[in-house]
């Protein structure tokens, strides 16, 4: 429209306003809603709609393989600087690959046809492994912070390393037996046992020590009736949450001539974000928004003081020292358990070994190889066997000839019969959750009672406990394929 018409003003003004006047908003008619109401709220009653039916290989697969995380799920929200342990899958579980059966289980080579992780001689003796080694102590450490879960308080303090490279880890995981929390647990005192630690020399540069800090909580009545019903199944639950971190980097490994203290930091949260407790529990309160409540949340977590370092000393390893140089080049073991696994890998050596100077894949039929795995690999076995073994030693200890090698491996050879003579008899539960604290104090009980019992002992009612299952053949020999995974 011509703007020198009538009313041209008034209609470019209401253009402007509305870009579409022809379809301009008109108040509702109320006769138009009555006709239409909206549709009702949701009921609180109402079903929901379920999830869509899983295939059977699904179900099949859900059965044999259940969720490793479904108790850390259920157990509520964590602190900030807590998560679920990033060992335990791999280390605390037969089958993980971080077990410590890891540092019997032998390498295959390129070929296919012969081990290389037993270097053995002309005669049939093991080689040496070249390797950078050390001893570590872990000191007192104080502040850690607490788990975040709410009103409980944990059962266990568990503390485990293995090597990292920045991407995965390497070699085994290992526990230290001793670990006494203080009262009221953000202090931690360890066992005054070294570690030995033992590095690939093409790996130095990269490798880290990894120290996690973990608690675990009693398992309650409503969260075992979500666990899977087998037991082992169950055992494989991850139960330990852990509240904090420390990397210790291996580069300066080759200079240490003598005892080195050092003040490694703590971190919390994702192993892959590094950050201090300290920056965690900033973070974790400015997302809280507000100093009140982030004093509750300080209150919750722990100390508001956390932030501290861990105290570690490393000691160079004696030149003499043989039961380290038997050990793979990628370990991390105690003392007791560095002795045993040396001992099992001279077995191992003698028994598979070919006079070219390599394993060959031919099964060998020992129950001592065959059974010493499995026993690292349980906790309650473990340590039944330690006890054993440290007990020989000390009561041998007096008499040059208990230091003979053949000596040492012919209590080696009895401490294990007799744990895995143990382990099949019928009075001994199978392993179930860690933090399931009446099982397992039940089944270390039964151990214990079997093991101090004579070993002759009449078929009546006494000796009901000696029953056995069904013998398998697989107890009697040990096969190179079944260790590697390898499958017919």
């Amino acid at each position: 429209m011509p703007a020198w018409m009538p009313g041209a003003r008034q209609r470019q003004s209401d253009s402007a306003t509305h870009p579409f006047p022809a379809f301009e908003r008109r108040p509702a008619d109320p006769a138009s809603k009555a006709a239409n109401p909206p549709p009702p709220p949701a009921s609180p009653t109402r079903r929901a709609l379920l999830p869509p039916p899983l295939l059977p290989w699904q179900r099949v697969r859900r059965a044999l393989c259940p969720d490793p995380q479904a108790y850390m799920n259920g157990l509520g929200t964590l602190g900030p600087t807590a998560r679920p342990s990033a060992l335990q899958p791999l280390h605390g579980n037969s089958c993980g690959p971080r077990a410590p059966s890891s540092l019997c289980r032998p390498v295959l080579a390129p070929c296919g046809t012969r081990l290389t992780g037993l270097p053995t001689g002309r005669a049939g003796q093991l080689l040496p492994t070249a390797a950078a080694q050390c001893y570590l102590s872990l000191g007192t450490v104080k502040g850690l912070p607490h788990s975040g879960v709410a009103e409980r308080r944990p059962c266990r303090h568990v503390v485990r390393l293995c090597l990292y490279d920045g991407r995965r880890f390497h070699g085994n995981a290992v526990e230290p037996r001793h670990v006494k929390p203080g009262r009221h647990g953000n202090a931690w005192t360890f066992d005054a046992a070294s570690l030995l630690i033992r590095c690939p020399l093409e790996r130095l540069k990269t490798m880290q020590i990894y120290i996690e800090f973990n608690v675990s909580h009693e398992l309650r009545a409503e969260e075992a009736q979500r666990l899977p019903r087998s037991p082992r199944q169950a055992a494989r639950q991850v139960d330990e949450v852990c509240v904090a971190w420390a990397l210790v980097s291996l580069a300066t490994l080759p200079s240490l001539h003598e005892a080195r203290s050092l003040h490694v930091p703590l971190c919390g949260g994702r192993l892959t974000l590094r950050r201090g407790l300290r920056e965690c529990q900033a973070t974790a309160v400015r997302a809280a928004g507000g100093p009140g409540q982030a004093k509750q949340k300080t209150s919750c977590t722990g100390s508001g003081g956390a932030g501290s370092s861990l105290p570690i000393k490393l000691c160079p390893v004696p030149c003499n020292d043989l039961a380290a140089l038997l050990l793979p080049a990628a370990a991390v073991a105690s003392l007791p358990l560095a002795g045993a696994v040396g001992l099992y890998r001279q077995l191992l050596a003698e028994a598979a070994g070919a006079p070219e100077g390599g394993a060959t894949l031919a099964p060998v039929a020992d129950p001592v190889l065959a059974a010493f795995p499995a026993i690292l690999d349980d906790a309650e076995l473990a340590a039944a066997f330690f006890s054993l073994w440290e007990r020989q030693q000390a009561g041998g200890a007096d008499s040059p000839a208990a230091s003979t090698a053949s000596t040492l491996r012919a209590g080696f050879q009895l401490c294990v019969v007799a744990v895995w003579a143990a382990a099949g008899a019928q009075a001994v539960p199978a392993p179930t959750a860690a933090n399931h604290g009446s099982r397992c104090t039940e089944r270390r009980r039964q151990l214990s009672s079997i093991l101090q019992l004579h070993p002759v002992v009449g078929l009546s009612h006494a000796g009901h406990a000696w029953m056995h299952r069904p013998l398998e053949a697989e107890e009697l020999c040990w096969g190179s394929m079944e260790q590697l995974g390898a499958t017919v």
